[in-house]
């Protein structure tokens, strides 16, 4: 995994957390490869094993984003609770600067229309849970036979954005979702997203004019010579098209 510093003013307020989706989670054990609907470049083959627990790294990833801003000692939560903001977005306090955590993907498989990409990791979360005593070569996240609340009551910190295709749309739509919510525009922005899609990120970044908070966690699926060939023309790719959609 590889993260990028965060700006000398990065602080914990007012921080959107974007976890970049690339799949549909379809059943109860997010860990199953069965359990996903995944492209063919995806699944598991004799050199590599499937994406999706590259997903479930993301999320961890994500997760322990928000569990630090969370815990940092120049936020004060003390008088919000995650209960206070409805299904519309409307909180009991107007002003408030919490971090707030979005899985971004859209309905992007035409073979499960009636859910999103961000949708599906959110379920796939809420079967894993957070089980800090279970550690695993690919994920501390453990599988649970029934979707539960976080110990924690971090759920309350977590949304959905579910319209983005691409990378790009990842970013401005969960821009979008977050002031939908907020009424009001983060100051820092961290992207968890495929480490080789860092210098398009950046792109993205000075395409948008973003010049606050910035910080890009990376995790890469395994790849085999071919992939890590064609990967090293990523960042040449990156700089001619990152401005674009």
């Amino acid at each position: 995994m590889s993260a990028q510093h965060p700006s000398p003013h990065f602080h914990a307020r007012n921080t959107l957390i974007i976890i970049c989706c690339h799949a549909i989670f379809t059943g109860t054990n997010p860990h199953l490869e069965s359990h996903w609907s995944l492209a063919p470049f995806q699944r598991s083959i004799s050199t590599k094993p499937g994406e999706h627990l590259t997903f479930l790294q993301h999320i961890e990833a994500g997760i322990k984003r928000l569990r630090g801003a969370l815990a940092r000692p120049n936020s004060d939560y003390s008088t919000y609770s995650p209960r206070d903001r409805t299904d519309t977005g409307n909180n009991s306090n107007n002003n408030e600067t919490h971090p707030l955590l979005l899985f971004s993907g859209g309905h992007t498989n035409p073979n499960h229309r009636h859910i999103s990409e961000a949708a599906s990791y959110l379920q796939a979360w809420r079967y894993v849970g957070a089980d800090k005593g279970t550690s695993t070569a690919t994920s501390t996240l453990s599988a649970t036979s029934e979707p539960r609340e976080d110990p924690e009551s971090i759920n309350g910190y977590m949304d959905v954005e579910e319209h983005a295709t691409d990378s790009l749309q990842n970013i401005l739509f969960s821009l979008c979702r977050f002031h939908q919510l907020r009424s009001h525009w983060p100051e820092n922005i961290v992207v968890v997203t495929h480490d080789f899609k860092r210098h398009r990120m950046e792109a993205h970044r000075q395409a948008i004019r973003w010049g606050k908070g910035w910080e890009v966690v990376g995790i890469d699926p395994p790849f085999d010579g071919k992939c890590l060939h064609l990967l090293r023309c990523m960042p040449l790719y990156a700089l001619a098209s990152g401005f674009l959609p």
